[in-house]
Parts: structure tokens; C-alpha cells; sequence
């Protein structure tokens, strides 16, 4: 057997030198980092403008739910009919208006100062043109020597539908021929037939006459006509009528 060299550890560097490993410029290691750094850079300002976008919108929606709570809906109360609106008044015009109540018939309306209510065995009389009092039917369905209609309307007062009639009264058995317009509408307290409609009426002629207003409209044959701010105000003081 031939002898084998004998090789010293020390000698195994001097056998295999080390392979020495390519280094890298400074300026080369710059430029690979660029890259790296711009895109972090633009990942952070992104994911801030995005999460300060979020929050605005969040914050907006927020603050419009918010005031969709406290702000009360236009639409809450309903629109009143044409006519409510033709026939009501500014509560400063009705300020100084006298209140009446009927205990009988259980309702409240009020009248101008300037008018004056009487009374006829027990019946009121509102300036000597305006009453009140029940029927058993209404105007339309009177059959006889009755008014003739001349017009009817279904109007709203604040607690009911009421029927306004247009009413011309003739000469006939000895009537002073004159115009009238009479509200009437159902009677929630009514006990019996014949007080099935409360009746609110107008006329163009006193209802209570004196001596010489009997005189003056005798023998008159032409209608007396409805003053027209008269029935203003008798509408005016219907519309605002109250039942108990």
C-alpha cells in the first residue's frame, strides 16, 4: 500500500482558496431602494386620503340622519279644502268677538262685537238676521209651499260636513219675498226625529221686525237680496263653530 500524503488542516485554505462573494456599489444599492421606498410611500398616502374620505362620509351621513330626526316633515299636517280656506279668518280679526254657547243644542260660535243677540221665547236671534234651531229633514227634502233651492254646497266646518243652501223665499201666503242661506248638518246629540239637524240660517229681511220695518217691506214683490259682507261674516262666523 503506497503511502498517502499527510495534509495539515492548516493547508486546506492553501488547497481551496475561498471564493470571495461580488460586492455591490453604493450607488447601485441606492437605486434598488428607490423603488421600494416610492412605493411605500405612495401605499401610505393613499390609505390616508382613503381613510379621511371614509370618515368625511361617515361623518356627513351621520350628520344628515341626524337632522332628517329633528327636523319635523312639511307634510306633517294635511292641506286644508278650498273652502275651509275661503271661509278662515285670521284670529286677529276674530279677537274681540263675542263667544256664545247654546247649552241646548251643544255648540259654541262666536260673532262680531258690533252685533247684538236677542231672544223670543227662548229662541236666539243673532242681529235680527242670524238664528238657529233643529229640523227633522233637510231644506232640499221639504215638499209644499217650501223654499226653492237655489243652490247647494257641501262644505267643511272643523268638526263636520255640512250641507250650505242657497234659499229664495216666495210671496207665497203673505211672505216678503227675500233670499236666505241655511247651514245645516247632522246633530250628534239629537234624541229623536224631529231633531235629526241643527239648522243655522241667514236672511236678507230682519227676522224680528219692527212697526215700521212691517211697513217699509209690505207689499214689496221684488226679492230682497243678501248683502254681500253680511254673508261674508255669517260664513266667517259658521266656519269657526264649535260642537261640544
Amino acid at each position: 500500500m503506497e503511502n498517502q500524503p499527510i495534509i495539515n488542516p492548516s493547508d486546506i485554505s492553501s488547497i481551496n482558496p475561498p471564493v470571495n462573494q461580488p460586492s455591490i456599489p453604493p450607488q447601485i444599492k441606492s437605486n434598488l431602494m428607490m423603488p421600494i421606498l416610492t412605493t411605500l410611500l405612495v401605499s401610505a398616502v393613499l390609505f390616508g386620503v382613503g381613510g379621511y374620505y371614509l370618515g368625511a362620509q361617515s361623518s356627513k351621513t351621520n350628520s344628515s340622519q341626524q337632522q332628517m330626526e329633528v327636523s319635523p316633515s312639511p307634510y306633517v299636517t294635511a292641506s286644508p279644502t278650498s273652502q275651509e280656506i275661503k271661509n278662515e279668518i285670521p284670529n286677529s280679526a276674530t279677537g274681540s268677538w263675542q263667544l256664545y254657547t247654546d247649552a241646548q243644542l251643544k255648540f259654541s260660535l262666536s260673532y262680531p262685537d258690533t252685533y247684538k243677540l236677542d231672544y223670543l221665547q227662548g229662541q236666539p236671534y243673532l242681529n235680527r238676521v242670524i238664528t238657529w234651531h233643529v229640523n227633522d229633514m233637510l231644506v232640499k227634502d221639504q215638499r209644499g209651499d217650501g223654499p226653492i233651492v237655489q243652490k247647494e254646497e257641501i262644505v267643511s266646518i272643523p268638526v263636520v260636513n255640512t250641507s250650505r243652501f242657497s234659499l229664495e223665499f216666495g210671496s207665497v201666503g203673505g211672505n216678503i219675498p227675500h233670499e236666505e242661506v241655511w247651514y245645516q248638518f247632522a246633530n250628534p246629540h239629537s234624541t229623536s226625529a224631529k231633531d235629526k239637524y241643527i239648522t243655522i240660517r241667514l236672511s236678507s229681511i230682519p227676522v224680528l221686525m219692527t212697526d215700521e220695518e212691517i211697513n217699509q217691506y209690505s207689499g214689496k214683490t221684488d226679492t230682497q237680496k243678501l248683502n254681500t259682507e253680511t254673508t261674508k261674516v255669517f260664513d266667517q262666523i259658521v266656519s269657526i263653530l264649535k260642537l261640544q
